[in-house]
């Protein structure tokens, strides 16, 4: 559950070993939106960050039915597990 907080750390000297520059954005953790929450204070390093993503669909072109998918993504655990 320490993946975050170690991965938060390696990009914030990445960031002032290159004059705030990334050699490339690999994922969320490397966002902007992201990373001001960190430098803000918004988000500790012993904050769990979860992210909620939805997508819906209707089923048949006639019928009122519809399908709904959704996945929670845990950004504390390493995606090598």
């Amino acid at each position: 559950m320490c993946y975050r907080r170690r991965k938060t750390q390696e990009i914030i000297e990445e960031l002032q070993l290159n004059d705030g520059c990334l050699k490339e954005i690999k994922d969320f953790l490397y966002s902007l939106e992201y990373l001001d929450g960190v430098r803000s204070g918004h988000i500790q390093p012993e904050d769990m960050v979860l992210m909620l993503s939805l997508n819906g669909a209707q089923l048949y072109a006639h019928k009122v039915s519809d399908c709904w998918i959704y996945i929670w993504i845990i950004f504390d655990i390493d995606p090598e597990f």
